[in-house]
């Protein structure tokens, strides 16, 4: 079997299969979970415990043989620096996070169709008295003049 990137035949591969490189993932978990004093589970970490380089396992993650077996280690080294978040000084695990794609912004999209009419002020107008007409406590207060004062223009008005 052959590994393939952009299309050339890559070096000799250190694992044929991924039940090669399985056992060497599961002792990875397992050092991750055990919570080891010390122990900071690194991708550079992962790599070196498979004994290859960081762009090495990136070639074989995306190979789709052993992108399985490296997603379960990476989630697990992932959820360890999740749970780094609840402690006092959780910076590190900020910076690991969002160099991993996790974001601290929100976006929200709206989508839909907005309809826009042109009113003249009378119609304005009569439309809020509508409205205030619906509103119990509006209808105590009158609604205000929309004659100008004596002397000023009209609001509406251009000079």
């Amino acid at each position: 079997m052959q590994l393939l990137i952009n299309g050339r035949q890559a070096k000799t591969r250190l694992y044929s299969f991924a039940l090669d490189m399985q056992p060497l993932c599961d002792e990875y978990v397992a050092k991750i979970r055990a919570h080891e004093k010390g122990f900071k589970p690194t991708i550079n970490g992962l790599a070196v415990h498979l004994g290859m380089s960081k762009d090495a396992l990136e070639k074989y993650r995306v190979h789709p043989e052993f992108s399985e077996c490296l997603r379960e280690v990476l989630s697990e080294l992932e959820c360890w620096w999740e749970e780094r978040l609840a402690e006092q000084n959780c910076t590190g695990a900020i910076f690991w996070l969002k160099n991993r794609g996790w974001t601290d912004k929100t976006q929200t999209e709206i989508t839909g169709e907005m309809h826009v009419r042109n009113l003249t002020q009378e119609q304005l107008d009569q439309r809020i008295a509508q409205l205030m007409a619906n509103v119990p406590m509006m209808q105590t207060i009158a609604p205000p003049s929309t004659e100008p004062l004596p002397g000023a223009a009209h609001p509406m008005e251009r000079h």
